[in-house]
């Protein structure tokens, strides 16, 4: 089999911009990547093929998600990045949406299939190399035992931004994310006593998650090397997103590309939204996931 070169992945607590960063940098026309056709179809990589249709030296008709800007009629049709968590579960054999895969280390059977999906994804998309996007938990020792030369770009944001994104976020409220702990295996007892000594208070649910998120992914990263780990913070991006993406492509060692340039210039929702919450929160309740989080704010400069 074909060794892959250098696979990015960008990880981060949901509602960090891990969105919008990634697809500012998944428009290289070097990058493939799962898309919405992944998620839909996992077993049918061949569909891959829908992206080197539309996204090639001759055209760029590349989905995009709704929020940043106004959309073409065929962007329903239209491949655009995914988490694509059916690809990973079904690929992977895990529960691998919905778990923190703490220690745990994939077989080989597994890391060849996972390989093998990957490959043919490019191959079809016509990419020559692979990135992806994954929230929530970072991951990171399982996803190096199945390709050991990954990229990891970790998007960090104030986890009191976090939180109150969480809260005020209709798809998080519609799923219910908050009613429990979302995902499985990271937690512990103190945590879970905390959330329930709060009445299950879904903004005390929401900071554990994030601190434990965080802290867990500086653990993993600790058997990263410089160059294959770094950390992204949400307001850098939106000061400077251009330039952040710049210097995320040197870091991969991926010339610049005009597609990100071009794509940027038409997202109008580049606002810096981590001050939000102090308007929004009550006071005891931003010093009450203060207080969860401080250790990891503190760490990235937050606090």
């Amino acid at each position: 089999m074909e060794r892959l070169a250098e696979p990015i992945f960008f990880i981060g607590v949901p509602r960090s911009g891990t969105t919008v960063v990634f697809e500012s940098f998944a428009r290289h026309e070097m990058l493939g990547w799962p898309s919405n056709y992944s998620r839909k179809y996992p077993s049918l990589p061949q569909l891959g093929i829908m992206l080197r249709l539309t996204s090639n030296k001759f055209i760029n008709l590349s989905g995009q998600k709704k929020q940043y800007s106004h959309v073409m009629l065929a962007n329903k049709i239209l491949p655009k990045p995914a988490e694509a968590y059916p690809f990973w579960n079904h690929y992977t054999g895990t529960d691998f949406s919905r778990s923190y895969l703490l220690n745990q280390i994939a077989t080989t059977e597994c890391m060849q299939r996972t390989q093998k999906a990957v490959n043919t994804l490019l191959f079809w998309e016509g990419k020559n190399i692979f990135s992806a996007k994954l929230t929530g938990p970072s991951r990171i020792q399982f996803l190096k035992s199945i390709f050991p030369d990954a990229k990891f770009i970790h998007i960090v944001r104030d986890g009191r931004a976090v939180v109150h994104s969480m809260l005020n976020s209709s798809a998080w409220s519609s799923s219910n994310f908050l009613d429990q702990p979302w995902w499985k295996g990271g937690l512990t007892e103190k945590d879970i006593s905390k959330w329930n000594s709060s009445n299950t208070n879904p903004a005390v649910l929401a900071a554990i998650q994030w601190n434990r998120i965080i802290e867990i992914s500086l653990q993993e990263s600790a058997d990263c090397s410089n160059d294959s780990y770094q950390e992204i913070k949400y307001e850098d991006f939106i000061k400077a997103p251009y330039d952040t993406v710049k210097k995320l492509y040197k870091w991969c060692n991926i010339p610049t590309s005009n597609r990100s340039l071009d794509y940027l210039s038409k997202i109008n929702m580049l606002t810096n939204m981590n001050e939000k919450y102090k308007s929004d929160m009550k006071t005891e309740n931003i010093q009450l996931i203060t207080d969860i989080m401080q250790t990891q704010l503190s760490r990235l400069g937050y606090i």
